[in-house]
């Protein structure tokens, strides 16, 4: 059947589907009315004012008709229980398009039989425009009573059989039950006729219609008298006359008050909007909210009318634009309270208590989504704040009421319409400051803009306000960014919302969604589709049942990487459910997977067990289905590669950072424990390098181990064994066994070949015939390399392994990488399959030493990849890494002004260096560093070119000294003011703790008085230190706050400009109950000139 069924819409009417095109389904019994039955199937997109038959199906004993499907009644847009608050035509128009509807059905010579007005339908027609509403009649003979038994609006004919009558009679039948629809429409429902033609209650009920033109014309439709009623023809003709001479005797809705009053009602104020006033009150029988604004601001918010065509669940309709000679009328969805009043208990509040309300989830979801259709549309709202979010409550049964409660867009009093990229003009729109994004309340304080010609991504600084409320939520009406209007509006510049850190403890995933939407640049910003996307994915995770319920649990759609065979999700693992990132890793070959053996039990117990603090964790490996394995990981937020994206990258990573020795030493540090555990990386490049945030302590870690494979069922072990075989052989032979002269000429040979072609360049040919001659050597030697690993004498083989391990690790790295851009193992499996088949103990005791010796090659290697990890991270991702050349490295080698760094990153691309010495060099390299940066610092005059290179190095900008001081505290201290202000900002610039305090209590602002009480310049300073985020209300035990110990110390000449900073940040003027103005006019303390000029400063700033 290709007409699909569903639910019920009225008697024998269904909702359904056609070519996946929702459809009304009229289902009727193939005996019934089969005369009316063969006439339907002729319409076919009739009439635009007739209801179109789309398609028609026998399926047994019933015939099915797909029809378009309509959006509600005539009736129900007059009906007090279900009342349809859609869009409608004018009331002239309605009148016109159902006698133009009736009119060509007659020309047709087809007569409905059953007008009445739940069949004049009310049809959505989507053009480009927008949503057009169009009346339309039902589908004539489609019902499946007889005539003769349709007394409602009787035809006109008392008790007669319709077989009596002729076609003309049965037109003028139609004539007479429009006229009836017409006149209860237009007594909006209130009258109703009596269905006899004659009937005297008729002539009253007309007389009260308010249109006396449309009132004569129905009264010609109702006449008695067959000549006397008017025909469907000369219905149409008049309503059009009507209509372009009338049309004000028509209308229903005009511009007057008195007009107004029969279509709506305002009664009890509910609150203020854009430019106007909001009313409850009472539209089409149904309670509404009215916002009412001056006829004055009619051109400023004409741009509304765009909400006529707004249709979403989480946006409030708006139902109709009416006018009087005054006002602007708004008509919308009348919801139960707003989100700000949900956590103010005010007196009156009827909207749903805070436990009442949905999951956070759900309620960033529903916003989400509302947002983003308006986005799609072009549209930015530009007045987003709790007060615009508007809280609905379905009137329907069930158990919860946050099943019931919808979250609703409103009051778009400043939506404009925006161009392809987003953006539209600042003028003649109002904002709320304190939910204003930081690039758009900057532009309001900048005297120099002019907000005519400013124009803004409006639709990003829409995300920014999202985030805001979103935030409001979580804090349960708290601003995020502070308490005080000027606290929250400074705090939204200096991007510091203080109060992240209580979502972060409680709402850790949603936090992160709103970080990313309060980031300061608007490109940086997720789309509102990308917000939607987000939230879903945590809200889909919270709902999912877990993969195992015990550990691991993860939604499949909640994405936040992808690799070639591997997706990684966020997901929660173990009881107490914490955040954690699951690989889902497909196995290319499932066929050849097998049981975990003992042994390999045991290492996956080893590799499970491994924790140190710059390894990711590896939690757990499982299994979710035939095809696939799951790894269960410590969550990080980035990787080093997104360092280094450009600015616009949607993944770029802006957030902190341990200084650039730390990073180097925490990488070598991980890579060492990696080692002593047994273990080698095998896959190291930025991508392996992840950022992690655990209880705020920014820290870097190893990922994406190879080792990890290892724990995959699915590869080949035997293969795998074969290529080590190989590998190893191959190495032994190269080093070993090859005298230096032999070695030299034959890598002397090859270095000419590659200087005027890559290795990948080589021919076929060619590389074939390398590769023979290495088969040649290598089967020389061959007695070599078994004499070596089947001795019997235990103290020659040890001897002789300690040769081979020395001589590997001093191999030049131009001869290793030689060798292996050759590929030797294309001529030597063979040759290793065949030779070294050998009894099973003699084969375990060479797997062992094989073993071994892959194991340091494993291990020079991750040194050398290591390596070139450190210069791509301080070239700041200048030297590409997958491009990386040996060429290359040399060139562009000084990465950095330290020397001894250059020199020991050179020998770990050249594999010359262990982790360990890697790890030790680099501690004493920073020691050694730190204390001559300390030492640079107390040098006067201090040496800016100096101090700027050694914090671009490696030094520990935030290292406590035995007295508890930083570089900060130091420099102040042993400055004699010159370059104070370069080199303070020069230390915040690369982050320096600006909060640090000494073992006293002090932070800089105390030391800076203390040290440099007599300068002038340290306002300066002092505001650079507050635009950082120094504490300006810390105190000390047992001493003065700072204004106090300035009103004490201080003898500079710009004192007044300090006291009005730290007063507007909060330092309390008395404080332990001495009163600052006190200490400024007692004469023990610094005596100032301007004395009453300050105490008149600090008074009005009191006030």
């Amino acid at each position: 059947m290709k007409i699909k069924i569903g639910d019920v819409i009225a008697r024998g009417v269904f909702n359904g589907h056609w070519h996946n095109e929702p459809v009304a389904v009229k289902r009727m019994k193939l005996d019934e009315r089969s005369a009316t039955i063969r006439k339907q199937e002729l319409m076919v997109n009739l009439h635009p004012n007739v209801v179109s038959l789309l398609y028609k199906e026998d399926v047994e004993e019933f015939r099915y008709y797909a029809m378009q499907l309509c959006k509600s009644t005539l009736e129900k847009s007059l009906s007090e229980s279900d009342c349809y608050m859609g869009p409608l035509p004018i009331p002239e128009d309605i009148l016109c398009q159902l006698a133009d509807g009736l009119e060509y059905l007659h020309e047709k010579k087809l007569f409905h039989g059953n007008l009445k007005p739940s069949n004049a339908l009310v049809y959505i027609n989507r053009t480009e425009k927008g949503k057009e509403a169009l009346m339309k009649w039902s589908l004539p003979g489609l019902s499946t009573k007889p005539m003769k038994e349709k007394e409602i609006y009787a035809m006109g004919f008392g008790d007669l059989e319709t077989s009596e009558l002729s076609f003309a009679e049965l037109c003028l039948a139609d004539v007479f039950a429009e006229g009836v629809t017409f006149a209860y429409f237009l007594s909006e429902g209130k009258y109703q006729l009596d269905l006899e033609p004659s009937h005297p209650d008729n002539v009253a009920v007309i007389d009260k219609i308010p249109s006396p033109g449309a009132g004569t014309l129905i009264l010609k439709m109702l006449s008695e008298n067959l000549k006397d009623r008017i025909s469907s023809s000369d219905v149409a003709k008049e309503l059009r006359r009507i209509k372009e001479k009338l049309g004000e005797d028509l209308m229903v809705l005009r511009d007057d008050s008195s007009t107004l009053a029969s279509r709506k009602e305002i009664n009890s104020y509910l609150g203020s909007g854009g430019y106007g006033q909001v009313h409850e009150g009472v539209w089409r029988r149904q309670r509404v909210a009215i916002k009412r604004i001056e006829a004055i601001n009619y051109v400023i918010i004409i741009r509304e009318e765009v909400l006529t065509k707004l249709e979403h669940p989480n946006v409030i309709p708006m139902y109709a634009i009416l006018n009087d000679v005054d006002f602007r009328y708004f008509v919308m969805e009348l919801c139960v309270a707003s989100l700000d009043k949900l956590f103010k208990n005010e007196k009156g509040y009827n909207g749903p208590k805070l436990e009442d309300m949905p999951p956070p989830e759900d309620v960033f979801l529903q916003l989400a989504e509302g947002m983003s259709y308006i986005h799609k549309l072009n549209l930015s709202h530009r007045d987003i704040k709790p007060a615009n979010v508007l809280i609905y409550v379905k009137q329907e049964k069930s158990n919860e009421t946050s099943n019931n409660v919808i979250l609703k867009w409103g009051d778009f009093g400043s939506s404009k319409k925006v161009n392809i990229e987003g953006e539209n003009s600042m003028s003649g729109f109002k904002f709320t400051y304190n939910w204003c994004s930081p690039e758009v309340l900057k532009s309001l304080f900048d005297d120099e803009t002019d907000a005519s010609k400013f124009n803004q991504k409006m639709i990003k600084s829409d995300i920014f306000s999202e985030g805001l409320v979103f935030a409001c939520y979580l804090l349960e009406g708290e601003h995020l960014y502070g308490s005080s209007n000027d606290e929250i509006q400074r705090n939204l510049i200096d991007n510091n919302p203080i109060n992240m850190p209580t979502i972060e403890k409680k709402h850790k995933q949603l936090s992160i969604v709103i970080k990313t939407m309060l980031e300061t640049k608007p490109n940086l910003r997720p789309s509102s589709q990308e917000v939607t996307e987000q939230i879903a994915s945590i809200k889909s995770l919270k709902e999912k049942a877990p993969v195992n319920p015990l550990k691991t649990q993860f939604d499949s759609k909640s994405i936040i990487g992808k690799g070639t065979t591997s997706t990684v999700h966020l997901g929660k693992f173990g009881p107490e459910g914490f955040q954690v990132a699951v690989k889902r890793k497909y196995l290319s070959k499932p066929e050849i997977t097998f049981n975990e053996t003992e042994e390999e039990q045991n290492q996956k117990k080893l590799i499970l067990n491994l924790n140190h603090e710059n390894i990711v964790k590896l939690y757990d490996v499982l299994s979710d289905s035939e095809n696939y394995r799951l790894f269960t990981m410590e969550y990080c937020i980035a990787s080093m590669d997104h360092i280094f994206l450009p600015p616009e990258g949607r993944k770029k990573y802006n957030g902190p950072l341990p200084n650039r020795g730390e990073v180097l030493i925490q990488l070598a540090s991980g890579l060492e424990y990696i080692h002593s555990s047994g273990f080698s990386h095998g896959n190291i490049k930025p991508r392996s390098v992840l950022i992690a945030n655990t209880n705020n302590k920014i820290t870097m870690k190893w990922g994406n181990f190879k080792i990890w494979q290892t724990l995959t069922l699915g590869y080949d072990r035997k293969f795998e064994n074969v290529q080590t075989y190989e590998r190893v052989y191959a190495r032994v032979y190269e080093r070993a066994y090859l005298s230096e002269d032999e070695s030299e000429d034959e890598w002397e040979d090859e270095s000419e070949d590659e200087s005027e072609h890559e290795t990948e360049h080589e021919t076929e040919h060619e590389s074939e015939h390398k590769l023979e001659n290495l088969r040649e050597k290598f089967k020389k030697f061959k007695p070599n390399i078994l004499g070596l690993n089947f001795s019997k004498s235990s103290g020659r083989f040890q001897t002789e392994f300690q040769t081979f391990l020395s001589s590997l690790k001093q191999m030049e790295r131009d001869e290793y990488l030689r060798l292996r851009r050759n590929n030797p193992s294309k001529i030597l499996r063979g040759y290793v399959n065949e030779q070294f088949q050998m009894e099973s103990e003699l084969e375990r005791r060479e797997f062992n030493i094989c073993g071994k010796l892959t194991k340091l090659d494993s291990e020079m290697q991750d040194v050398c990849e290591t390596g070139r990890i450190f210069i791509f991270y301080l070239s700041s991702g200048y030297m590409e890494f997958e491009n990386f050349r040996r060429e290359d490295e040399f060139h562009h080698f000084q990465v950095t002004s330290i020397n001894c760094l250059n020199q020991l990153i050179l020998e770990m691309v050249n594999a010359g260096v262990s982790s360990s010495e890697v790890v030790q060099r680099l501690q004493s390299m920073k020691k050694e560093m730190d204390d001559k940066f300390a030492n640079l610092l107390t040098t006067n005059p201090p040496n800016l070119e100096e101090i700027k290179s050694m914090v671009e190095g490696i030094v520990d900008i935030n290292r406590v000294d035995e007295n508890g001081y930083t570089p900060l505290l130091r420099f102040i201290q042993m400055s004699k003011g010159d370059y104070l202000l370069e080199v303070i900002s020069l230390l915040l610039q690369h982050g320096v703790d600006v909060n640090h305090k000494d073992k006293d209590g002090w932070n800089a602002l105390y030391f800076l008085c203390y040290y440099h009480r007599d300068k002038d310049n340290l306002i300066e300073i002092i505001n650079l230190l507050i635009k950082n985020g120094i504490d300006v209300k810390w105190k000390p035990n047992d001493e003065n706050n700072i204004l106090h110990y300035y009103c004490k110390n201080y003898k500079g000449d710009n004192f007044i400009d300090i006291v009005e900073n730290f007063i507007k940040e909060g330092v309390e003027m008395v404080s332990d109950g001495v009163d600052a103005r006190h200490l400024v006019n007692n004469p023990k303390y610094p005596i100032r000139k301007n004395v009453k000029q300050i105490i008149d400063l600090m008074n009005s700033l009191m006030l």
